[in-house]
């Protein structure tokens, strides 16, 4: 569009100044054409057409402004306070006492508050199919309300294999925040109420314990090498970090690396062994606790540990 517009008014252009173009000398004393200074009608004309073209988008759109800055009627309206992170999310439900990471749940037909903050830089909430987005300000509190409908249009079914019935829709962080903004996603799970209810006495519970050698080793593996310094895993003694996702029920998401990859074991292993590669600049990588990438300072973890540790953490279902 831009493009068209510029050739017809850059055409224009050159075609008045090669046609009107003057030649030869005005001398002192030659007749000149009148001098106008416009026409008073014109100009009137155009500025009303101008605020007539400007009301015409303006009034439709006051009943929306308004509407989309006041939270309906609800006795018991759902808040979420987000937090956006360099290069993650974190999700908390303050009334049913759930946190979680990078994956959401919101039960279909209700109106639903989010709270954001930033913990860094500016972050833009946005999840184009349920409404606008809006910045997440350092020290600056802002909201939104989004309503997902119950016929959940345009929404991915949950896999099969999902504790749940429901779809999700996609999220993204919508401001430029760093070397790994375009990998800063996440899922918003849209439940009937039955299922969402069921979502957050799961999210509530602890994780389950390991079931197999290699669950074992790799909560052995969780714990020795500094992963439970940055990462919580409720019921786990010793796993209370606060820094990365909380990941007691990793397991049961749709994706991991907030949002970027499919949620399985091989995906696991490709992301703790080499986090770098996948998401610039994040803090495994820089501190290199779960990494064999060159240049990593901190602990580093064997191709056994990786794949134990990959296990445990599918596990948590």
């Amino acid at each position: 569009v831009s493009v068209a517009i510029f050739l017809v008014v850059g055409t224009f252009m050159v075609f008045c100044l090669a046609k009107f173009r003057h030649t030869g000398e005005v001398k002192r004393g030659e007749n000149l054409p009148d001098q106008g200074h416009g026409s008073a009608l014109v100009e009137i004309g155009l500025i009303l057409v101008s605020v007539g073209l400007v009301g015409i988008m303006v009034l439709p759109t006051l009943q929306g402004i308004f509407w989309i800055g006041t939270l309906p009627p609800q006795e018991n309206p759902l808040v979420i306070k987000v937090t956006g992170l360099q290069w993650w999310w974190r999700f908390e439900y303050p009334d049913q006492g759930v946190v979680t990471g990078n994956e959401l749940a919101i039960p279909a037909g209700r109106p639903v508050k989010f709270e954001l903050h930033t913990a860094d830089v500016i972050h833009s909430f946005w999840v184009p199919r349920l409404g606008g987005k809006m910045d997440l300000m350092p020290g600056q509190d802002n909201w939104l309300w989004l309503e997902a409908d119950p016929e959940m249009k345009d929404a991915v079914p949950l896999p099969e294999d999902s504790p749940y019935q429901g779809s999700y829709f996609y999220g993204q962080c919508a401001e430029f925040c760093g070397e790994s903004h375009a990998f800063m996603r996440f899922r918003v799970l849209v439940l009937d109420d039955t299922n969402f209810q069921k979502w957050v006495e799961h999210q509530k519970s602890d994780a389950v314990s390991p079931a197999t050698v290699a669950e074992d080793l790799g909560q052995q593996a969780f714990l020795k090498n500094q992963c439970a310094s940055c990462h919580t895993i409720r019921g786990v003694k010793g796993a209370g970090g606060m820094v990365g996702p909380d990941l007691t029920h990793v397991g049961s998401r749709v994706s991991i690396a907030a949002g970027i990859m499919d949620n399985n074991v091989d995906n696991l292993i490709k992301w703790i062994h080499t986090p770098g590669y996948y998401k610039p600049g994040n803090i495994m990588y820089k501190t290199g606790y779960a990494s064999k990438e060159e240049g990593g300072m901190g602990v580093q973890l064997s191709d056994d540990d990786v794949v134990n540790l990959a296990k445990y953490l599918y596990s948590l279902k």
